[in-house]
């Protein structure tokens, strides 16, 4: 296989990815390196290809669908993923490895969330009287109401709740990404900017939240109506939507949240069902 910009001794580079490892067959400048103990079932290999080898026969779809035991995504130009359902594999055809380090947290390891029972959104993290929050929003909200806005967060399910890992990056694209571990959670609030005061509204039916997370998952407008009817259909969505309280929030016109924090009644959250 002519891989072009890899050498022999690029193999094997480790890398973190929210809460698992990637090896890597060429290094990754904007990734952080890993230096712990590897795990056992906790690796995803990354075989990384420039788009003239001759086993890049596939086509970049214009949505994410799946193409026999992988599913294919081509989140920007001359980038093609295969991702394989079994959840240990990634293969990226491209022009430049570094379209593999802008992307690669996102979309493809948006799909990897999926197939272990896991999302990955678009949003932010906030805290409020030692509590944790998730805030969901799209790039420019999230950006207007003064939150993190180039975060995406991993839901996982541990002992003792939902749990995640925030990843973001520090500055520019040529710098690494960072990561956070996400305690645990105490709900999921949608940024929403309608009303003239800030407030916070509890919502209550499963399949309003169960909604409101689909169209955060990261890539989610990529994903054909296949795929999301095979998300929507599963019980992914349900057990976040019926194990975390969630509402909507909202920021006063022209506001910053953080400036509005002490008018949010967060207790609605804690009420029972």
């Amino acid at each position: 296989m002519s891989d072009g910009w890899i050498t022999e001794e690029m193999q094997g580079t480790i890398y973190y990815y929210y809460d698992k490892v990637l090896v890597a067959n060429c290094k990754l400048r904007t990734l952080e390196p890993y230096a712990g103990k590897i795990a056992r079932g906790s690796t995803v290999q990354l075989l990384v290809n420039t788009l003239e080898t001759e086993s890049a026969c596939i086509s970049a779809p214009d949505e994410i669908s799946s193409d026999g035991d992988f599913y294919l995504a081509a989140p920007a130009e001359n980038i093609i993923y295969q991702i394989h359902k079994n959840g240990t594999l990634i293969r990226a055809y491209a022009a430049a490895v570094s379209q593999v380090e802008e992307t690669i947290m996102d979309v493809p390891m948006s799909i990897l969330a999926m197939l272990g029972g896991k999302l990955l959104l678009h949003g932010a993290v906030i805290s409020v009287w030692n509590d944790t929050y998730v805030v969901l929003g799209e790039t420019e909200m999230l950006k207007c109401s003064g939150l993190p806005y180039s975060d995406t967060i991993l839901l996982t399910e541990g002992m003792e709740g939902y749990k995640g890992i925030r990843c973001f990056r520090f500055g520019n694209k040529e710098e690494l990404y960072g990561r956070q571990p996400v305690p645990k959670l105490k709900g999921i609030l949608a940024l929403q900017h309608i009303g003239q005061e800030a407030g916070v509204t509890r919502i209550t039916e499963t399949a309003g939240k169960e909604q409101l997370l689909l169209e955060h998952v990261v890539g989610f407008s990529m994903f054909s109506q296949k795929l999301q009817e095979d998300i929507s259909n599963g019980t992914l969505l349900k057990e976040v939507a019926q194990k975390l309280p969630m509402a909507a929030l909202r920021v006063s016109e022209g506001g910053i949240m953080q400036d509005d924090i002490d008018s949010y009644d967060f207790s609605i959250l804690k009420e029972e069902d």
